[in-house]
């Protein structure tokens, strides 16, 4: 049996590109490439080296998705607030479209999925 490759796009490369310097400096991050799965989204344990578990994320607009929302969880994070990204209140919002800016300058047709992550409308499940 043939292995189901997923094709690899212009678009998810954009993606990976624009947040690849905030990957490598979250200590809890890690993006890798797999021809069978697409791009994978790993959470590390940076104490063990060891992930304790990934994502596959196969379309742009799901990565893109993902990667947006992962800004809105550091800020929540370290605000010490337990919400939701569309329960932020305003200068939660006001610091993550600052932190979004740079990936939004190389990625602007991303903007609707910002809005949709702070409404609370943005699924980056693909199944």
């Amino acid at each position: 049996m043939m292995p189901n490759y997923v094709k690899k796009t212009a678009g998810m490369d954009r993606i990976a590109d624009a947040f690849s310097g905030y990957i490598h400096r979250h200590p809890n991050l890690d993006l890798m490439w797999s021809e069978k799965m697409g791009y994978v989204l790993m959470t590390v344990n940076p104490k063990k080296q060891k992930a304790e578990c990934g994502e596959s994320y196969r379309t742009a607009e799901s990565l893109a998705c993902r990667l947006f929302s992962e800004v809105v969880t550091d800020v929540v994070m370290e605000t010490d607030n337990s919400h939701s990204a569309w329960e932020l209140d305003e200068s939660e919002t006001k610091e993550v479209r600052e932190r979004w800016t740079p990936f939004l300058d190389a990625l602007p047709e991303y903007t609707y999925i910002c809005e949709a992550i702070l409404s609370g409308e943005a699924d980056y499940d693909e199944d």
